[in-house]
């Protein structure tokens, strides 16, 4: 029989809904139960209920009331205090279509994720979206310091040991201003997109708020690209040509939805979609080390390779930018200068080489990417005695 607490149990009673069995599994770090109920009719109705004063509930209602009129978000059914009544979404997360068919509507959920954050920007006027691990990795506290494992303390040696990668996140961090912030869901992970026929909800809205939108589409990415590198499992597994083709699929519908409704992504907006990706990687690999004291290698040197050279790598996964305007190009371009100009400072040596096994196809394909474009342009150059 499913334990619910008296307070919870008298708020369903008062509106007709019946506990049916537990939506899922309390997970370890999940401080806030969730429920399966049925209202009157016999119509499935999820109920998630905040616990020790967690305000993420309590937030996510404010959110959701304002955000009622948009298609990618859920309906709600009932609402007051901690507690809040949700319609019952039919179809599958984004993760599940991943691993069951290595596939997804990347480019309908791009278009979906741009609509939400562009006409949901006033809904959360009031708040703020921080983060957290980026701003450890700067400034990094001693009780922060204190609180952490050995492979904790490694990862974090590693990315504080690249000049280049703590420049990228202090831009990141410094770039979240005002005229750029739209609403961000701040969790964007594949198991908070619900599919079914053509509508994407995006679900789980507790940690939204203004910000850079290219934070959604990081947090998003991330999850593919740590399906390539170091995949949970079997069913997990995908290759380098999947993830380009859901990265790039993303990405334009994205960009050409944002344009539709009147908002011009700025000309760095890929290479700060690219530091989002690395920042959430390193959330992951935090994540790991925390709970499993283990560090995952793979996902900590492609994340400072990424914050060393965000613009190339955005080349690689993401594919050319649409020449929209030439002020977007110039943006572009500078920015790969950038990346230029920290590779060449960067000490190598300071980083070290990934564990044996580790996969390391992901360096190889960007080192072979870079010297083909290299070769390329000094095809078309004369040379000197020839000018």
């Amino acid at each position: 029989m499913i334990e619910v607490p008296p307070t919870l149990a008298s708020w369903l009673k008062r509106r007709d809904l019946q506990v049916d069995v537990r939506a899922m599994k309390q997970h370890p770090e999940s401080r806030n139960p969730t429920l399966l109920c049925r209202d009157r009719g016999g119509h499935r109705v999820f109920v998630k209920s905040s616990v020790r004063d967690d305000p993420g509930i309590t937030h996510e209602q404010v959110v959701l009331r304002a955000l009622q009129s948009l298609e990618s978000v859920p309906r709600i059914r009932h609402a007051a205090g901690g507690t809040l009544a949700l319609e019952w979404l039919e179809g599958r997360t984004l993760w599940e279509l991943r691993r069951a068919a290595k596939q997804g509507p990347d480019e309908a959920i791009g278009a979906a994720l741009a609509r939400v954050q562009i006409q949901g920007r006033a809904a959360v006027s009031s708040f703020g979206v921080r983060g957290d691990l980026a701003e450890r990795l700067l400034w990094t506290s001693p009780a922060f310091f204190a609180s952490l494992g050995p492979a904790s303390l490694q990862l974090i040696k590693q990315v504080q040991a690249s000049g280049p990668a703590l420049q990228s996140l202090r831009e990141l961090l410094e770039g979240e201003t005002a005229d750029r912030a739209l609403l961000v869901h701040g969790d964007l992970r594949q198991a908070n997109i619900m599919v079914h026929r053509d509508r994407s909800t995006f679900v789980d809205w507790e940690l939204c708020g203004l910000g850079d939108p290219a934070r959604d589409l990081g947090m998003l990415l991330a999850d593919d690209v740590r399906a390539w590198l170091l995949p949970g499992d079997e069913e997990e597994v995908q290759t380098r040509a999947e993830l380009d083709r859901h990265a790039r699929a993303l990405m334009l519908g994205w960009e050409h939805t944002a344009r539709q409704l009147g908002f011009t992504p700025a000309g760095d907006n890929r290479s700060r979609v690219m530091c989002w990706t690395a920042e959430a990687l390193l959330r992951a690999a935090y994540t790991m080390t925390h709970h499993h004291a283990h560090l995952p290698q793979p996902l900590v040197d492609a994340a400072i390779a990424m914050l060393e050279a965000p613009a190339e790598w955005s080349l690689e996964l993401l594919g050319p930018a649409p020449r929209s305007s030439r002020a977007e190009s110039r943006e572009g371009a500078q920015a790969r200068r950038v990346d230029r100009n920290k590779r060449r400072n960067r000490d190598r040596s300071s980083r070290p080489e990934p564990r044996d096994g580790a996969p390391t196809d992901w360096r190889a394909a960007l080192d072979s990417a870079r010297a083909e474009r290299k070769l390329a342009r000094n095809s078309r150059q004369p040379a000197r005695g020839e000018r």
